[in-house]
C-alpha cells in the first residue's frame, strides 16, 4: 500500500535489524505496548520469522512501514471478529518518526484499504489515556471517541492503565468520502463546509484573540487545536441527522478562506455565529456571509 511518503509491506525476516535498530529495542516506544523492548536483532529476526509464517493466511494484517527504503514502524491488525466485521488496529513508531504525521498517514490509507477491499464495518483503535500521541492518531483519522475503560490493562510498567477506545464506521467513512456538497454563494462571498486541509489558513484567525474575543468555539492558541477542531466538524459534516454546520467563509475570486460561519440547531431555535479575520473587518463580508 503505497502513500505520499509511505510503503505498506509485508515484514520479511531481513527486516529484523532495521526493526530492532529503529524502534523495537527502545524502552520509550514499548513503554505503552503489551511487549517489553527486544534484547537482540536475533530476538526481533526470530519474531519476523514466524510473522512471515503467518502471511500464508489471508486475513493476516501485518503491515511494516517503510520511508525511503527504510523500516520506521508497524500497523497491523490486532483483534478481529469476522462475524462482526471488527477490526482493531495496533501500531508503533520509531521515535525519531514521531511528530510528522507519519502514522496518521499509514493508518488512513488502511482504513480506506479494509473498508474497500476486506469489507470491515467497523475499526477500532484502543490506547492507553497516558499516552495521547496515540490518541491524536485516531482523531486525525476520523475516529470518533466512544468513552474510557477505566484500569482495564496491565501493562508491563505494572499499573492498570485506562484505555480510551475510539472507532469509524463504514456508513460514517463513506459519508466522510463522499461529503455533502453544500455550497452557499453571495455576490462576492463563497461558503464550504470547513475541513482539516483550512488548518493552516484558519489558524491566522482562529489564533487572534481579538478576532476570537467573543467567540465559544474558536480562539486556538496552537495549530493542533484548530486542526482537532476542523476534523470535529468534518465528523458534524458526516453525521446522518447533523446538527451543526460550520461554514468557511471564501473569498469567490481567489478563494483565500477569510472567517468561517456556523449554524447551529439549539432548544428548538436556530443559533448563527461568524468569525473573520481582522485585516477584513469593515468591508460587510460577515453581513453578506449571514
Amino acid at each position: 500500500i503505497q502513500t505520499s511518503r509511505l510503503l505498506l509491506r509485508p515484514f520479511i525476516p531481513d527486516d529484523a535489524q532495521q526493526m530492532y535498530e529503529n524502534w523495537a529495542s527502545d524502552p520509550e516506544v514499548t513503554r505503552f505496548l503489551t511487549w517489553l523492548p527486544h534484547k537482540s536483532a536475533d530476538n526481533t529476526r526470530a519474531l519476523l520469522e514466524g510473522w512471515a509464517k503467518n502471511y500464508a493466511n489471508p486475513a493476516y494484517y501485518n503491515w511494516v512501514i517503510t520511508m525511503g527504503g527504510v523500516c520506521i514502524g508497524n500497523v497491523s491488525i490486532v483483534r478481529q471478529t469476522d462475524e462482526d466485521e471488527v477490526m482493531e488496529f495496533g501500531y508503533c513508531l520509531g521515535r525519531q518518526y514521531w511528530k510528522m504525521g507519519l502514522m496518521s498517514e499509514a493508518v488512513s490509507a488502511l482504513t480506506d484499504f479494509l473498508f474497500t477491499e476486506v469489507g470491515a464495518n467497523r475499526l477500532v483503535i484502543r490506547h492507553a489515556l497516558a499516552n495521547p500521541a496515540s490518541g491524536r492518531v485516531a482523531r486525525k483519522c476520523g475516529f470518533t471517541y466512544e468513552g474510557t475503560a477505566r484500569e482495564e490493562s496491565l501493562l508491563h510498567d505494572g499499573k492498570h492503565h485506562n484505555i480510551a477506545v475510539n472507532s469509524m464506521l463504514r456508513s460514517e467513512w463513506e459519508r466522510r468520502k463522499h461529503p455533502r456538497q453544500l455550497i452557499l454563494e453571495t455576490e462576492r462571498l463563497i461558503l464550504r463546509p470547513v475541513t482539516s486541509a483550512d488548518a493552516e489558513a484558519a489558524h491566522r484567525f482562529a489564533s487572534d484573540t481579538e478576532a476570537a474575543r467573543y467567540m465559544y468555539f474558536w480562539g486556538f492558541k496552537t495549530l493542533r487545536e484548530t486542526e482537532n477542531y476542523l476534523l470535529d466538524c468534518e465528523r458534524m459534516w458526516a453525521q446522518e441527522h447533523q446538527t451543526d454546520w460550520e461554514f468557511g467563509i471564501t473569498l469567490r475570486g481567489s478563494g483565500e478562506l477569510i472567517g468561517a460561519c456556523d449554524i447551529c440547531l439549539e432548544d428548538g431555535g436556530v443559533e448563527l455565529g461568524w468569525l473573520l479575520a481582522r485585516d477584513h473587518w469593515k468591508k460587510g463580508y460577515a453581513a453578506e456571509a449571514a
